[in-house]
Formats: structure tokens, sequence, C-alpha cells
């Protein structure tokens, strides 16, 4: 038995360097015929994407062993590769990375390591574990069951292997590649699917998405390494209005929805780190006109996940209206391109692969009911108002970027139509928030306009200002002090949150001693654990997984909770009758009858409980105890 649950930092930070390493090498290697064999800036915004969306493809062809759609995207980068080679070598941007430029790139990702040790924090401080968001547990125990379920689905992280046994046959179409990667790194290395997910994955890619971003905000600014490095480490942590307390305050003292007002930045934000770092390095390229490689790219990040299909095609839909209402032909080009290749991505996971969307077929895509589209309809306007609002200290780079100009006037152009890219997602994310998904999470519309295009594209153009030569008049020798002001205020906000986050959550349950963990996983041996809970997340996200992830032991709540399960939206939603097909009700059966059935045919034979979810008194009589540890009993369920 190990004497700690988590590994060392040198340990993770030699794994994490190389992971990186392998990914650059294998983007190199994909796309040399565009960016050659000279490293700059520039090119490691394209290789590293590319490397890492290649690597995503290859194991979850390994994991799930057979072709994918994932694996669609290890293809058609190999037939990039062949076909680019009949094109003219491209000469790279620039000089290669100096020794000084590449400690500063070692420098940024032991920085990224240790601001995400510290956002989604997992260690003993003295005062016992403080443990990550729930989230995190889930993806770890997605990653650990999903190659044992033989198929990519939500149900792979509650019914493992039983799974196809519930009806639950096909592959879903999510966000995937962390949970491929950090399956790579545990099986290589060893380390828990956990510690793998928070302390190697998670600042591999946040590595990944700053990079892509510098490259944007090198053409933006023409700055050199040590300038948009910390730009644009800034501009992903960067946001606006509203703070958590604010939220908070409005919770208690607004009556209406408020879900389109709560937005983090991308820092906090992991489902959205691969999705980001592939539209980032779409954008690069873009920028720097390499059109053939931003399109790889776009269909990559199509196929990656829904959410990209979302978020770019809102963004770019909000574009075309604008470059109608402009007339303006090149935006309209620009924005059809970009809904053409969601389109694409779509069309080909659907078609060739049958994978559908992560949710029940009778979940409706757009609001119909005339009531509800016309109660909507009277929101949007509020909507609008209220979101202008909180990005009120960004306006000014939205505006600095449709003016942006250029010693390249082609250059100047994509520049202005990124600035009218942006306020397009600002604009189309609330009406696709109010019709979409009307019974689905439709805050994903929101939160990913502002987490990739809107926070880190506006600060950036704030950073326009800083570079502004004024010509005498009074706002123009003014402007680099308010962009620096602005730029200040949107990193300060959410840092402040982040501080009062840790605050907020430091302590009860989600605290626990390393010593009672230890003692947990020894007495579990990585068995299956089963609990009972009055109140819970969804099926397929159990609370505790939070707990059990650290101890190397999958969990599953046993026992139904109608207002979540049955007539909860999300559980209507997404589906919650695959516990019932795999075990069916039986007539006079009781509750505690069933979950006692539903656990031996999981092959559950361990039962946790809580200071929170105790077992059932009926429950009680049939387990024996293996362990006791402060605010945690571990049970073995007698035969």
């Amino acid at each position: 038995m190990h004497d700690s649950l988590l590994v060392a930092p040198a340990v993770a930070l030699i794994a994490g360097a190389v992971l990186l390493v392998v990914m650059e090498w294998t983007g190199r290697l994909l796309i040399v015929p565009v960016v050659g064999w000279r490293r700059t800036l520039p090119s490691l915004a394209l290789t590293l994407p590319c490397g890492m969306i290649f690597l995503v493809g290859v194991v979850a062809s390994i994991g799930l062993r057979r072709f994918n759609y994932l694996s669609m995207l290890s293809v058609v980068q190999i037939g990039f590769l062949f076909a680019a080679r009949r094109w003219r070598r491209a000469e790279p941007d620039g000089a290669g990375l100096t020794l000084p430029e590449w400690g500063l790139l070692a420098l940024t990702y032991v920085g990224a390591f240790a601001i995400m040790c510290y956002v989604q924090p997992a260690g003993d401080a003295g005062a016992g574990m403080r443990l990550p968001h729930f989230d995190l547990s889930f993806f770890a125990l997605l990653a650990q069951e999903v190659p044992r379920a033989g198929h990519a689905s939500l149900w792979a992280a509650t019914l493992g292997e039983h799974a196809r046994s519930a009806g639950v046959s096909s592959d879903i179409w999510y966000h995937w590649g962390p949970m491929w990667l950090t399956c790579a790194v545990s099986s290589i290395t060893g380390m828990s699917d956990i510690d793998a997910l928070l302390h190697v994955v998670t600042p591999v890619l946040h590595f990944v998405m700053v990079i892509a971003l510098a490259a944007v905000a090198w053409t933006l600014t023409g700055w050199r390494l040590q300038r948009v490095l910390p730009l644009s480490f800034a501009a992903v942590l960067a946001m606006s209005w509203p703070t958590m307390a604010l939220v908070e305050w409005m919770y208690r003292h607004v009556s209406h929805d408020l879900m389109p007002y709560v937005h983090w930045s991308l820092t906090g934000l992991f489902s959205y780190k691969v999705e980001a770092a592939l539209v980032f390095g779409m954008l690069a390229a873009w920028l720097q006109r390499r059109d053939a490689l931003a399109a790889l790219l776009g269909f990559a990040a199509a196929v990656s996940a829904p959410h990209n299909v979302a978020g770019v095609g809102i963004a770019c839909g909000g574009l075309g209206a604008l470059a109608l209402a402009r007339r303006n032909l090149q935006d309209l080009k620009l924005a059809v391109t970009g809904v053409a290749l969601m389109l694409c991505g779509w069309a080909a996971v659907k078609a060739f692969f049958g994978v559908g969307l992560p949710k029940t077929d009778g979940a409706p895509m757009f609001v119909s009911e005339p009531g509800l589209f016309m109660e909507r309809l009277g929101l949007l306007g509020r909507d609008l108002g209220a979101g202008l609002m909180e990005v009120l200290l960004l306006v000014p780079g939205l505006v600095l970027l449709v003016r942006a100009s250029h010693a390249d006037a082609e250059i100047a152009s994509r520049v202005r139509s990124l600035g009218w890219l942006v306020i397009g997602a600002l604009i189309a994310c609330y009406p696709a928030y109010e019709f979409l998904l009307p019974t689905g999470e439709r805050v994903h519309f929101v939160n990913y306009a502002h987490a990739v295009f809107i926070y880190p594209v506006g600060f950036l153009g704030l950073a326009l200002g800083l570079t502004s030569r004024h010509d005498g008049r009074a706002v123009h020798r003014r402007l680099p002090w308010v962009s620096g002001l602005l730029m200040l205020a949107c990193v300060a906000i959410p840092a402040w949150d982040m501080r009062m986050d840790e605050i907020r959550s430091g302590g009860g349950l989600q605290r626990y001693r390393e010593a009672d963990l230890l003692a947990m996983r020894a007495a579990a041996k990585g068995g299956k654990i089963g609990y009972f809970a009055a109140s819970d997340r969804n099926w397929w996200i159990p609370r505790n997984s939070l707990i059990t992830s650290f101890i190397g032991s999958a969990c599953v709540r046993l026992n139904v909770i109608p207002e979540v399960d049955e007539a909860g939206g999300l559980g209507n939603f997404y589906g919650s009758a695959a516990p019932f097909v795999l075990v069916p009700r039986r007539d006079g059966e009781s509750g505690e009858e069933w979950s006692l059935r539903f656990a031996r045919a999981l092959g559950v034979h361990l039962l946790m409980e809580t200071n929170q979810d105790k077992l059932p008194q009926a429950v009680q009589k049939q387990v024996t105890l293996l362990v006791e540890v402060s605010g945690l009993r571990l049970y073995r369920l007698r035969d």
C-alpha cells in the first residue's frame, strides 16, 4: 500500500512534460509541410493542438478496441499530411525559439501546473484533504470505467461493463478528449485516474490552450514571446462581472432565472480546455493565413465535442447576421464557412458512426410551444441588456478589435472580422439559451460564448490599447492607461472569486484526512462501492465519487430519488431508465429490496456510509462493518 494518495509534484511535472513533447512531435510530423521543422511560437500553437487531438483519436481507438468516431480525427490528419505534401513548404514565422525562450515556456508550464493545483485542489494541508469539484471526480470515473464498458457513454461511470445489458450500446457525442488522455497517462504511469487528470492532463491542456492563444495575441500585438505569454495567461483567467459574491446576492434577492448571467473563466472550466485549445489553434492558423490548417482544426473541434458545434456555430451565426446588416461579403463568407465546418463535423459523427447527442430521443431541440416561445421572446431583451452590462469592461477591447489596423492589410481585415465574430457570439448566445434545448443544459450556450470567445479575445482586444500610438489627442494619450486598468480589473475579478471560493469551501464535507482515505482504500481494494442518499446529483454523476475516486474505486448510488431521477429536468433530458432496464422493478417490491438487487447485478459488495448519506435500517441488517474512520464507514454486503 502506498503511503500517499497523490503523486509527487515533481513526478507529475515530468509526466506532463513528456506528454507535451509527444504532442508536439506528433503534431509536427503531421503538419510539417505547413509549418516546417523550425520551432516558433506560431508553429507551436498549431502543432500542439494537432498532436493533442491525434493522440485522443489513437487512445480512443485502443481504449474501445474498435474504430470509433474519435478515430476519424487521426485518419483525417493523416490524410491532411499526404495532401499537404503537394503544397509548397511554408516558411516558419520568425526565428526559432532561443534557449531563454524555451526556459520561459518551461516556466509557463510550471505556472500552469501551480494554478491548476490551486483551482482544482487536492491535498492535505493539516485540516484534511480539500477535494476538487464534483465534476472532476466524475470525469476521472469515466476515464476508469469507459474502457471497461467498451463504449463511450455517461452511463459507463455508473453501470460499467453492465451498461450494455441496460440497453446502452452506442457511443454518445461528448467532450471525451480529456478522459482519453487521462486513460493514457494512468495506464502508462500507474497513477490513479484522478491523479492523472488533476496533476498531469489538466495542466498540460491549460498550457496548450495558453500557447494557442499566445499565437493569436502575437498576431494582434506583434509583441515578443516574453510579453504575449503573460498576456495569454491572463486572458484565459480574465472575466468581467459579476463576481460570485454578487451572484449569491442576486440568487437571494432576484426571483427570475439567473443561469445565463453566471459565467466562469477558462481557467476554472475543465470541460472546455481541449475545445478552447482547438478553437484558439484554429483562430491562430486563420490569422496566419493557413486556411487549410484552420479548416482541419475547425473540423476536429466539431468532431471533438457538441459544445464546439454549438458554440462556434452560434458565434458564426451571429457574425453572419451582423455581416448581412453591415453588407460585408467577406464576413458573411467566413460565417458560412464556419457554420458549414461545424455541420460537416456533426454530419460525419452522426452519419458514419450513428453517434447522437447525450439526450433522450424525446427531448426537444427547439422551443415549439407557442406560449413558451412568447414567454422566452419577452425575456430576450432582458438577457441582451444584462449580458451587455456584464461585459462592460471588455467593450473597449471589442471596439479596438473591430477598428484594428495592421501593416498587412489582409491581417488587419481578419482581426476586424475576429472582433465581429466575438460580438456575434455575445449577441447570439442569448437567443440560443432561450430557444434551444428547452429541457436541457442550455447554460452551455452562454458559458461557452463567454469563456472561449468573449472573455479571452475581448481581453486581447484591450491589449491593443497598450500598443496604440497617440496622435496628440487626449483620448489617444489616455487609451493605454484605460486599457491597462480594465485589464487589471478583468484579472482581479476571477482571482478574487477563486480566493473567496477557497474560503467558502474550506470545511465541511469536502475535507477528509488522508490517513482515513488510505484506510478506506486498503479495505476497499478497488472494489465498486454503493451508497444510499436522500439527495444527490443525477444518477450517472454520483456525488460520492468525489471520495471514492481518491481510494481507487468506482461508486454508484443504489436508491431512486424521484425528484432527481424521474421528475428532474436533467433526468428527463439525459434519461434515467437504464438502471430499471438492467434490473426491472417487481410488483410489491420495496425500494431497499430493488436497490440490493441492483447492487448485486452490478457486482457491488461494498457499501459506504457518510455523515450525510446513511444506510437504510433494512440494509444495515445485511452488512458487516469493515472499517470506520472519521465521517466514513465501509461495509461488506453479506450474500
